[in-house]
């Protein structure tokens, strides 16, 4: 049966009729009930051992205790303007969730992986991409370098990213259920959405650009929230925030109504996280 579908029954058969609809009908509730039953196995286990988190750490103490961890089926955006850390911030705590033995997917819109891995060596050891063209190394950080190297490629951590092309719902769905099918993933993590891109599709399942930047964004926002419910897994977003960094303070922090080209974004998202470091945004 659909929505077009035209049902006439006479009131002597209407019981049989009822009953023969009723046993085509998929029982989902138990199915439901089940799964139900076993998210509060997990959330039962969790609060009994004592740490009051529900979710996968960050490696930020006092931040895990405000928001819990990030739990499943839930989306968190993390905004900040551009050259104020939020790859860095996401960078961090993708070290730390991996050493932890959490598995982590991390898509990147911007920075291949070889800049990424050099990332997390900065972060790991202190040395930069910079130190070593300038040959600022000693032999000892460069033996640091090949354990850490070694350490790297032992962590549950997996790196996409497509110079070739711009990172859609679609794409990064496909890719997401790939890797969840061939090893299986905890986490999520999307750097960024503002550079993702998104089609809408007409009555004739054609692919058609959306005539705003503003609606091209919110639907890449929603189609997030569908993966993180669909995966059953935390999906962490670095996001835009309009302006640059001159146009925050202390007095004027952001908040999350500045990111950039829709407000719905913060209705979207299960938790919006806003970066501010006065030092950078006020040197």
């Amino acid at each position: 049966l659909d929505e077009t579908t035209q049902v006439f029954i006479s009131l002597p058969q209407s019981r049989q009729a009822i009953e023969s609809l009723m046993a085509q009908i998929p029982n989902a509730s138990s199915a439901d009930a089940s799964e139900g039953v076993n998210e509060y196995r997990e959330y039962l286990e969790t609060v009994l051992k004592g740490n009051g988190r529900l979710g996968i750490p960050s490696g930020f103490t006092e931040f895990d205790d405000l928001i819990g961890g990030f739990q499943k089926r839930k989306v968190y955006f993390f905004g900040a303007v551009d050259k104020t850390g939020k790859s860095a911030l996401l960078q961090n705590m993708l070290l730390f969730m991996a050493h932890q033995k959490i598995r982590v997917a991390y898509f990147s819109t911007e920075m291949g992986k070889m800049d990424i891995t050099a990332r997390l060596v900065n972060i790991e050891i202190g040395v930069s991409k910079r130190m070593l063209a300038e040959k600022r190394v000693t032999p000892d950080q460069l033996n640091s370098l090949q354990e850490c190297l070694r350490r790297l490629e032992r962590l549950p951590f997996t790196i996409d990213h497509d110079p070739l092309h711009r990172l859609s719902p679609d794409r990064l769905f496909s890719r997401a259920t790939q890797l969840m099918g061939q090893q299986g993933f905890d986490l999520i993590m999307v750097d960024h959405l503002h550079d993702m891109v998104d089609f809408q599709v007409d009555s004739k399942g054609t692919k058609r650009p959306f005539v705003d930047r503003k609606s091209e964004v919110e639907s890449v926002g929603r189609k997030l929230v569908d993966l993180a419910k669909q995966l059953n897994v935390p999906v962490l977003v670095a996001c835009q925030l309009n302006g640059t960094k001159n146009d925050y303070s202390l007095k004027n922090p952001p908040n999350s109504h500045n990111l950039r080209y829709s407000r719905e974004l913060s209705q979207i998202a299960d938790c919006v996280t806003l970066i501010y470091r006065d030092k950078v945004h006020n040197p």
